[in-house]
């Protein structure tokens, strides 16, 4: 649950709204996205946005990396990071935007800082095994898998992750088993 503070009631009841996966694919709650966005960037009622509200920056941070706008989404997760350095969903999030930039050792890096504040996150850990998958480091991907997995045994996206990386090395039924589990979890979203 986004905090409502500061008078952003209307714009964290959207978010919610918008981040139902339904919602992202709706034309019209993108435009309101983008209105929401420039609302928020200049204020509301003439108030300067809070320089001070980690949460705002993570919100706006978000809405610029669902535009794949990773500049502007790296710098309003820095600037979350500032306000709240042990903030372990800053990092991933951050993590996120180098990652979708192609910068893999920055993306690494977050996601390591994130593992670090909260070791018990299974995305933290999937995140950066997408990032070795990507960099064809399958080994480090495989064990990251392992340990989302571990932490949350129905996580498919892990699961065919991890089967992804084993049929790259070979292990063809290995990858069978995973991609299988992962397809029995979540029929429709899963990349064979």
């Amino acid at each position: 649950m986004i905090e409502k503070s500061h008078g952003y009631d209307v714009i964290a009841d959207f978010w919610e709204w918008y981040q139902r996966r339904e919602a992202r694919h709706n034309p019209l709650a993108n435009y309101a996205l983008d209105k929401c966005e420039e609302t928020f960037s200049q204020g509301i009622s003439g108030q300067a946005v809070d320089p001070e509200n980690a949460d705002a920056f993570l919100r706006r941070g978000s809405s610029y990396f669902d535009k794949k706008d990773y500049d502007n989404a790296i710098a309003n997760y820095s600037r979350a990071i500032q306000l709240v350095p042990k903030s372990a969903t800053a990092y991933d999030d951050r993590g996120a935007a180098y990652s979708g930039k192609g910068d893999y050792d920055r993306a690494v890096d977050d996601f390591s800082l994130a593992i670090k504040l909260d070791p018990e996150v299974a995305l933290y850990y999937y995140n950066r095994g997408n990032v070795y998958l990507k960099e064809k480091n399958y080994d480090r991907a495989i064990a990251d898998y392992n340990r989302a997995i571990q932490l949350n045994p129905k996580y498919a996206g892990a699961n065919n992750g991890r089967g992804l990386a084993k049929r790259a090395q070979g292990d063809m039924t290995g990858a069978d088993a995973d991609i299988t589990k992962a397809r029995q979890l979540e029929p429709n979203n899963v990349t064979p």
